[in-house]
């Protein structure tokens, strides 16, 4: 079947109203669309396609059949409570809207489904309360990881997973209040000079204990991150917006350089580490590369390609949840530490 589309060049494929695209067009963006899917989407999951009768419906179709994801296709003229309750029974993995939804539609149905998790109607009054707090939050946690790398020799690379990681499970009353505390605490303290080997981590988590540890033993500090379950979770705020429920999918969209999310700039996370790296003077930055995680696997070359491009050294450990030895990894460690 592809080739035959192939072979059709700039024939029509499909036309309706003013629109049209050649069978070269459909191949080329039902191609592009397709290795999307693939890298971030599951095949046993269903993809809901929104949209009429536009060209883009038919790129949409062959990308999901050439890929094997299963597909749902609902026409724009479909009402909102016929939406919902598509929604609720296949629960697609993601919407591909090649027609636009309704803002009020969308944003209805992603309140109802806010309020299903949190258990109670949530007005957009405490919504923005809560936004505001979680801002705060962020700009807390960023300071402390700010302040952390004056004083090196009391924060070591394991305490400062544990502070950023605890803080994922707290309210954020609680962590404002104790994690303010702590870094006025610090601030209380003599600047410490070191004098050891910088280095900046980056990749889904840097866990286990056991591997952070290997830098303390080889005396490497840790003085900056871009790991998701880390600081990653505490860089990007939720923006000013007209409604609560814009400011939650604004701040989802301004998130970049994560392989999680809808970022088709594969070198904007290894140009943040690049600025990253230059600020804080570090000697590398290492990918910890989560095993069996095709996103991660997907970015890799090219975040350690743009980092070396700069001059800056970097290199790869494995995450591997599957066992408890982080024999490799730590041999990796020590050998950077001795060279």
């Amino acid at each position: 079947i592809w080739e035959n589309l192939r072979k059709k060049g700039e024939a029509c494929a499909y036309c309706c109203e003013q629109e049209r695209i050649s069978y070269r067009q459909l191949c080329q963006w039902t191609g592009r669309l397709c290795a999307y899917f693939k890298r971030h989407y599951h095949r046993g999951n269903p993809i809901l396609v929104y949209g009429h009768k536009q060209p883009l419906m038919a790129v949409a179709f062959l990308s999901c059949a050439f890929g094997g994801f299963p597909f749902i296709p609902v026409d724009s003229s479909t009402p909102f409570e016929r939406l919902k309750a598509i929604m609720a029974s296949a629960r697609p993995q993601t919407i591909l809207a090649v027609d636009s939804i309704s803002g009020l539609a969308f944003s209805k149905l992603s309140k109802e489904k806010l309020e299903e998790i949190a258990g109670k109607t949530c007005t957009d009054a405490e919504l923005k309360t809560a936004i505001r707090l979680h801002n705060e939050k962020n700009r807390v946690m960023r300071e402390f990881c700010n302040v952390v790398n004056q004083h090196l020799d009391v924060v070591n690379a394991v305490d400062r997973h544990h502070v950023l990681k605890a803080a994922a499970f707290m309210k954020p009353e609680a962590i404002i209040e104790k994690v303010s505390a702590l870094t006025d605490a610090l601030r209380s303290l003599p600047e410490y000079n070191w004098t050891g080997k910088k280095v900046i981590l980056t990749g889904i988590t840097a866990e286990p204990d056991e591997l952070l540890d290997g830098f303390v033993r080889n005396h490497v500090a840790v003085v900056g991150d871009d790991v998701m379950a880390e600081s990653r979770m505490y860089a990007t705020d939720y923006p000013a917006a007209n409604s609560s429920m814009e400011s939650l999918a604004l701040q989802w969209f301004n998130i970049k350089g994560c392989s999680v999310c809808h970022d088709d700039d594969a070198y904007a996370r290894g140009n943040h580490l690049v600025a990253m790296a230059k600020e804080q003077q570090v000697d590398a930055v290492v990918y910890c590369l989560m095993r069996f995680c095709d996103t991660e696997e997907y970015d890799q070359p090219y975040v350690l390609k743009t980092v070396q491009e700069a001059g800056i050294m970097a290199f790869s450990i494995d995450i591997d949840q599957s066992t408890a030895d982080s024999g490799q990894a730590l041999t990796k460690i020590q050998a950077f530490a001795e060279n």
